[in-house]
């Protein structure tokens, strides 16, 4: 076991962790797939309104990929497909049957997995729709099964801000989870490397011992628990290759699916922030609508915004549905009016990672936070700050110019191979010059890929 202590970053000091506690919530009436949240999608529909849908039936397809499909969580029928500007796919809605059937797959025992041919379990979680859970690197986007990674990467722990323990999630699921690390290590020439937190002597045997994975131990603060950050640490990104990487989740999904020859689309969250009063972990289904999970547990007469993961890098879904990959749910208070003469308080209750506020003389207290931004677009100042939030041999504001100026030379000098938006999630929370970092980095990555390649 390899180990890294990591110098650079930050744990946000924000109220509203969940119990370690595991609650299993009633089926959800209705479940969507969300084509935004896959970046890179072309998808080619499959299904109508009016549609029977067993749980792993394909719904679309990948343009170009003969058997590449993105399928229902859930059996029952397609009630609508929601489109947006240009026709972009936004959701493909289905409403959930009182029991679900599932589509069969092949069974495949764990020993038997590491004796089976790289073909047919690619082609197996292919038409399972789980190929949609694995993102490659470089430029963070679903992966193309044509090309063989040098790599695959799964972080085993979660540093983001309330983020869900890994113990509650791998609980029960231990067999599933090695199954899918022998299915993966199938997939690549290379090595299966597992990220786990340091220090902690009470995690799961699964994670400390697996077989056919090499494990890399990181201590330090978020973001150590990207799986972006462990890559440039253990062994970075080159030009002209491809790594894959994936949540624990989707480990123990694709496990499932050899072990049980289905798709289980039940998974772990917490259900996080200051404005929900049961906050806890719970077993849910991928896609089940927000309103269905966080029912009864928010505090009502409040103007509250809702997020698909976690308040640096969650995606807002207000009305709408769980995130295929989220593992968190968290709902804080929406502010739209500024604070009156709010630079001239004390901000004694604010938390600073500036030192602007006395609240740095509390370095153990929690603090409210909300969406409010605290100013407005200025001038873009090098502070310094950047560096020290981001865990990598880059450098963060020069990178960030460059994208600004068009400059694909220098991109690609300064590192924008190795880097995600979410690695520079924290450069959001810092900035004063409160520049939209992880924005502006997205339409980097996607500029470079589209000019630069």
């Amino acid at each position: 076991m390899s180990s890294y202590k990591l110098k650079k970053g930050y744990d946000l000091r924000i109220k509203g962790e969940a119990e370690a506690t595991l609650e299993t919530l009633p089926r959800p009436t209705q479940v969507a797939l969300d084509g935004r949240e896959f970046h890179g999608l072309r998808p080619k529909m499959m299904v109508k309104a009016g549609d029977k849908v067993k749980a792993g039936s394909p719904l679309f397809l990948q343009k170009g990929t003969e058997n590449f499909y993105f399928t229902s969580p859930v059996s029952g029928t397609v009630k609508e497909v929601q489109r947006g500007a240009r026709r972009v796919l936004q959701e493909v809605i289905v409403e959930a049957d009182e029991k679900d059937e599932f589509e069969e797959f092949q069974t495949i025992s764990s020993g038997d997995l590491l004796n089976t041919s790289r073909e047919v379990i690619l082609e197996q979680i292919l038409k399972s729709g789980l190929f949609a859970q694995i993102l490659a690197r470089p430029f963070a986007i679903i992966a193309d099964p044509a090309v063989e990674p040098r790599d695959i990467f799964v972080s085993a722990f979660l540093t983001a801000p309330l983020a869900p323990e890994i113990n509650l999630i791998l609980e029960g699921n231990e067999a599933a989870f090695q199954a899918g690390i022998n299915a993966l290590s199938k997939l690549t020439s290379g090595s299966v490397n597992l990220g786990i937190e340091g220090g902690r002597a009470d995690l799961s045997e699964a994670l400390k011992n697996p077989a056919n994975a090499k494990v890399n131990q990181f201590n330090g603060a978020h973001p150590a628990g990207n799986v972006g950050i462990q890559i440039h640490h253990v062994a970075p990104i080159n030009k002209d290759e491809v790594l894959w990487t994936l949540s624990s989740q989707a480990v123990i999904s694709i496990g499932n699916l050899f072990l049980q020859g289905k798709v289980v689309s039940e998974k772990v969250i917490a259900l996080t922030g200051e404005s929900i009063d049961q906050r806890k972990h719970v077993k849910v289904i991928t896609g089940a609508a927000i309103a269905e999970v966080a029912k009864g547990r928010v505090k009502a007469d409040a103007d509250l915004r809702y997020i698909s993961g976690d308040v640096l890098s969650g995606r807002t879904v207000t009305g709408g549905f769980l995130g295929t990959t989220a593992s968190q749910v968290t709902v804080i208070p929406e502010i739209e009016k500024m604070e009156f003469m709010g630079w001239a308080l004390p901000g004694g209750e604010k938390e600073s990672f500036s030192r602007t506020f006395p609240s740095f003389l509390s370095p153990n207290k929690k603090y409210s936070h909300n969406t409010g931004y605290h100013g407005g677009v200025r001038a873009f100042v090098q502070t310094g700050a950047y560096e020290s939030v981001v865990p990598m041999d880059i450098y963060p504001v020069h990178l960030i110019k460059c994208i600004m100026a068009g400059d694909l030379e220098a991109m690609e000098g300064l590192g924008i191979l190795e880097v995600a938006p979410e690695d520079f999630a924290l450069c959001d929370f810092i900035c004063v010059s409160k520049i939209e970092v992880q924005d502006l980095l997205r339409k980097g990555l996607d500029f470079f890929r589209k000019e630069g390649c």
